[in-house]
This record gives C-alpha cells, sequence and structure tokens, in this order.
C-alpha cells in the first residue's frame, strides 16, 4: 500500500513539474517574447513535383525503389528531397512506399486468388514471412485470415 501512494505522489510531483514549466514558458512568450515561434511555412514539394513522385512509386511499387531514384524524379538531391517529402506527406519516403505496398497488398487478397506468396512478390516484399509479419503489425490480422 505504500508503495502504491508513494508512486501516487511520484506521478503527482511530475504532473506539477511539467504544469509548472509549460506555464513559466507560456508567461514567457506572451509577457517578454523570450522565446519565439518560427510560424513561416515549411518548404515542400510543389503538387506537380509530388504527384510525379507518387505515381512513379505506384509504377514501380514491386522494385527496389531507393531514396535516389525518387529524389531523381523530383530533379533534387537525396537530402533536400528527404525533407521536402516528409513536410509534404508528413510520413518518410519509406513510410509511403510501405503503406501503398500494403494497400495494394490488401487489393490483391481481397479481389485476387492469387497465392499469398505471388501478393508478397507483386507488392515489393521479396520474403513472404517478412511480408506476413509486416501486414500482421499494418492490420493486426495475417493476409491468410483478410483473405477469409
Amino acid at each position: 500500500m505504500l508503495a502504491v501512494i508513494r508512486s501516487r505522489q511520484a506521478n503527482a510531483s511530475l504532473l506539477y513539474e511539467t504544469i509548472t514549466n509549460h506555464l513559466i514558458c507560456s508567461l514567457l512568450c506572451l509577457e517578454s517574447e523570450a522565446i519565439l515561434v518560427d510560424t513561416r511555412p515549411r518548404s515542400t514539394l510543389s503538387w506537380p513535383v509530388l504527384q510525379r513522385v507518387k505515381a512513379y512509386t505506384e509504377d514501380h511499387i514491386a522494385d527496389d525503389v531507393s531514396l535516389q531514384m525518387l529524389a531523381d524524379v523530383a530533379g533534387v538531391s537525396r537530402f533536400h528531397f528527404l525533407r521536402l517529402f516528409q513536410n509534404s506527406m508528413g510520413m518518410t519516403p519509406h513510410a509511403y512506399l510501405t503503406e501503398r505496398r500494403m494497400v495494394r497488398a490488401c487489393n490483391l487478397l481481397l479481389n485476387t486468388p492469387i497465392p499469398i506468396s505471388e501478393v508478397a512478390a507483386e507488392c515489393g516484399f521479396g520474403d513472404p514471412s517478412y511480408f506476413a509479419a509486416c501486414f500482421r503489425r499494418r492490420y493486426k490480422t495475417s493476409p491468410r485470415d483478410l483473405r477469409r
């Protein structure tokens, strides 16, 4: 019982410290403008370039797509592309590609009778076990259970 009370006190003190720090920061911003927040819009990919990158991704979904390939499509350096893509889409190019592969896999599993190993290959996964693990992590069910 004593451990529970100490745990609650520790949580309460952490909450108190967090609220206090937040209030101090808020007061500094309002009163003295000591903390300035950058409100400038972040750089993003232009709409046509973003659409070109998305189309390339869809056309080459089963291929081994590298960051350099996508940067070449966008016409910028790898590092600049990574920053611009993340600002535009809210996720990294790898996360976007994986997401698109998972969506395609769902469509193939639900609408075609092809074996799961072929679905994995058509969606860019060389190893069906890795595909099943990624699928299970994303959709909380196995490809076989989704198909049923």
